[in-house]
């Protein structure tokens, strides 16, 4: 197996005008920044090094860059500028097929007129199993492995979803490869699925201690598969980290509004004194381990972040006045979406979401005032949305 290491990758698409022109240079600032005449910048200076066997998990929003920088790594889009390495060898040059790497796509891509069998053997037939008694080993080995080997004889048609997955798997373990890339893979199966496969492909990574890169817009999924994370937006890493410490410690307010669910809550709030916050409709007094930070924006407004899990219902005139909008009983808990009381109701006015106990009831219309555990608050520049550091 192998590390892959990227350095300072940049990529950009040239510009849909009538020459087509494509962008050669070495990145500049101008570059960087995405130029609107020459080419559309998609990822900027990127620098990722994934360790032998770990599970890497790039996650963001749709369009920001987390699938072109894997198609990078396959060697199906050329780097505008910067290094990849696979182990000891730079492949930004080489050809797919010279790369080591094996890729399981979102449309898991199987060959719809062979058979499983085929499906799997056909990239061994390629490699150094080209042997046909290595093939079949090889093949029927991998099938056990994920249970398929009673489908071998179907096509594609005749799969479902998730069968279908378990062979696009399948086919790309069966090559040994030194990296797997996968796009997406469980985006097109049911909710009950997709974590029964998602899983299964943790597990199989343990087992077979292969480097992965894994391409998600699902938080939830990257939170329960990857040893760390990369989040990404607008084609720059916001913050690489292991799952709790994303969430716990999150590096700016896009990554503290994108890990988590419900998202987390952001309010204005004026820093009034050394330790206190004061927002129209409520006042906190916050811990002293919060007064280095503060220091620098007395009298300045800043950005709090609450998440929904961490607000406890408060008696009447304690805490921040919400009125309820909608509530969602999900049995093990209830979610609240509310807004500020006094807050005229509209469509530019922010919901805020709260997290509560089942056995603690809560209707629409209802006023309630809710206090934040104040050692999980979240205090942001509002300005550059960087973290504040208590």
């Amino acid at each position: 197996m192998a590390n892959v290491v990227l350095e300072d990758i940049y990529k950009s698409f040239p510009a849909r005008n009538k020459q087509q022109k494509k962008v050669e240079s070495s990145p500049t600032v101008e570059s960087e920044q995405g130029s609107a005449t020459d080419a559309t910048s998609v990822l900027r200076r990127i620098n990722l090094t994934v360790a032998d066997s770990e599970f890497m998990v790039l996650v963001g929003p749709s369009g920001c860059g987390k699938s072109t920088l894997l198609r990078l790594i396959a060697g199906l889009e050329d780097v505008t500028a910067g290094n990849i390495w696979v182990g000891d060898r730079k492949i930004n040059t080489l050809p797919p097929k010279d790369r080591d790497i094996a890729m399981v796509f979102q449309s898991y891509a199987l060959y719809p007129h062979m058979t499983v069998y085929n499906n799997l053997a056909f990239g061994l037939r390629r490699t150094r199993f080209k042997r046909a008694k290595n093939v079949d080993r090889k093949v029927r080995e991998v099938a056990d492995s994920l249970q398929i080997d009673a489908l071998l004889d179907r096509k594609p048609k005749q799969l479902s979803g998730g069968q279908k997955q378990r062979v696009a798997l399948g086919r790309a373990m069966a090559r040994d490869p030194q990296v797997f890339l996968m796009d997406e893979p469980l985006s097109n199966l049911d909710a009950k699925l997709r974590a029964q496969t998602r899983a299964q492909i943790v597990k199989l990574q343990r087992q077979l201690a292969t480097t992965t890169i894994y391409v998600t817009h699902d938080q939830t999924e990257a939170m329960t598969m990857g040893d760390r994370i990369a989040v990404m937006d607008g084609g720059v890493i916001q913050q690489i980290a292991p799952p709790l410490e994303l969430y716990r410690s999150p590096a700016n307010r896009f990554v503290a509004g994108f890990i988590g669910s419900p998202p987390m809550n952001f309010l204005p709030v004026q820093v009034s004194g050394p330790l206190t916050l004061h927002h129209p409709q409520f006042q906190l007094t916050i811990p002293e381990a919060w007064g280095k930070a503060l220091q620098a924006y007395l009298d300045q407004t800043i950005t709090l972040g609450i998440r929904p899990e961490h607000l406890n219902i408060a008696p009447a005139s304690q805490g921040i006045p919400l009125q309820v909008e909608l509530v969602e009983a999900l049995g093990a808990e209830t979610y609240l979406s509310c807004v500020l009381e006094g807050n005229a109701q509209g469509a530019d006015v922010p919901i805020f979401q709260a997290r509560i106990p089942p056995d603690q009831s809560a209707q629409a219309g209802d006023t309630l005032f809710l206090v934040p555990k104040l050692e999980h608050i979240h205090l942001f520049d509002p300005q550059s949305g960087r973290a504040l550091a208590r």
